[in-house]
């Protein structure tokens, strides 16, 4: 049986080299993307031109963003995608701030 349904979730986040431990994420108040980010709504495509792969995945009524294909948390270029992720789901409403989870 997958773990996805043994938990009830709100969103799933992969990140490396502690990107959001080290403060790399664009806003303080949101919740980082870092490498992989699930939220559990449907999100279009045009609404992230930044990730190179948006995925919905209708059994799960959710969406999996990638930031970036290879990401290293320490990487200048790796940081810029993943914050240019988080500030379009911002603008579109879809990051959530911490205090709302």
């Amino acid at each position: 049986m997958p773990l996805l349904t043994f938990w009830e979730y709100l969103y799933i986040r992969l990140e490396t080299e502690r990107y959001r431990m080290e403060q790399h994420s664009a806003f303080e108040d949101r919740l980082p993307a870092g490498w992989m980010l699930f939220l559990l709504e449907f999100i279009e495509c045009s609404e992230i031109p930044s990730a190179p792969e948006v995925v919905y995945l209708a059994e799960k009524s959710g969406t999996i963003i990638i930031t970036k294909e290879e990401f290293n948390g320490k990487d200048v270029g790796g940081i810029i995608c993943a914050n240019n992720v988080e500030i379009e789901l911002a603008a579109n409403g879809h990051l959530p701030k911490w205090f709302d989870l």
